[in-house]
């Protein structure tokens, strides 16, 4: 929720687009996986911000996405609206959705 308010103060014209948006992720809320194993998520973090210019939180999103994946990250979809974010989940194998 936080990339997309971000984006819609960054581009007041996709507001609507981006408030869709936003619901859909309220409505998915309630059927997506939460990652536990929180030390593989930190160490995975660790290493995504010596490698990629990332933000901790945008880190430790892909380091939670390689845990899901289970070492496969071409098995699941990754969906970011961040381009740093998007060009590193792609380089670690993820198939991305997002950004335009």
């Amino acid at each position: 929720m936080s990339a997309i308010e971000r984006r819609k103060r960054q581009a007041p014209d996709m507001t609507a687009r981006l408030s869709a948006a936003g619901s859909e992720v309220m409505r998915m809320w309630n059927v997506w996986n939460e990652i536990r194993d929180v030390e593989t998520v930190r160490e995975n973090a660790e290493r995504l911000v010596a490698t990629y210019p990332l933000r901790a939180a945008d880190a430790l999103q892909l380091g939670a996405a390689l845990v899901a994946a289970d070492r496969s990250p071409a098995t699941l979809p990754f969906v970011t609206l961040d381009q740093r974010l998007a060009v590193a989940a792609g380089r670690e194998g993820f198939p991305v959705v997002g950004p335009d």
